[in-house]
């Protein structure tokens, strides 16, 4: 009776060991990091060297690379690692991250763009592939930056029903706000925040509601 009830118990607990790895294999994977290997790094003439690897690369492999996804404007994909980035610099650690952006996927006019931004000893920097003509990618370091919702604010809602806009800005002023910086756009005469010196639009974008 020993024997058998021996054999009893151990049965039970290779079944157990058993059930113990079928769970370990159905674990989900684990969310993206974002991508710490991202260098603060310029030339001698003070330009941007963190895009000499960059490629066109899948937005699958972008994502699994900690990069935040975009797709013709629209974030597919982490924006909690940009929430981590600016909880992260907020607490006044060395932050780092990379936006991805897939313009015209399946078309004869489809391109990647990248943006890094940072934040360095009480600074935020951004740096861009897609930059207009004569534009340099040189370190100007700006004090805040602010992800603004287009929902945070009152007012005519710019975006479609099924979209959320917002912008992510470089600002020296903490206090602007989504409806200052669509004034910017639209508006041909003066405000008081056109002066560029005041604030960097680093992207203007929407998600899915």
């Amino acid at each position: 009776m020993k024997k058998g009830k021996f054999l009893h118990q151990t049965a039970y607990y290779t079944l157990f060991l058993l059930l113990l790895f079928s769970l370990a294999g159905c674990k989900k994977e684990d969310a993206p990091e974002p991508d710490n290997d991202l260098s603060f790094l310029f030339d001698e003439n003070g330009e941007y060297l963190g895009f000499q690897k960059t490629g066109d690369i899948p937005a699958k492999d972008a994502e699994k690379n900690g990069y935040v996804i975009f797709k013709d404007g629209c974030l597919e994909s982490g924006e909690e690692l940009l929430n981590s980035f600016l909880a992260q610099a907020g607490q006044g650690e060395e932050a780092q991250l990379r936006l991805y952006s897939l313009w015209h996927e399946d078309t004869e006019e489809q391109y990647v763009s990248y943006t890094d931004i940072f934040y360095r000893d009480g600074l935020y920097y951004a740096f861009e592939t897609d930059l207009p003509e004569g534009q340099k990618n040189t370190a100007a370091g700006y004090p805040h930056m602010l992800l603004l919702w287009e929902t945070d604010y009152p007012g005519k809602k710019e975006s479609s029903a099924d979209r959320q806009s917002f912008f992510l800005i470089l600002s020296n002023n903490p206090d602007i706000h989504y409806s200052d910086l669509m004034k910017d756009m639209v508006s041909s005469s003066s405000t008081r925040f056109s002066d560029r010196t005041v604030y960097r639009r680093v992207f203007w974008g929407s998600k899915k509601i």
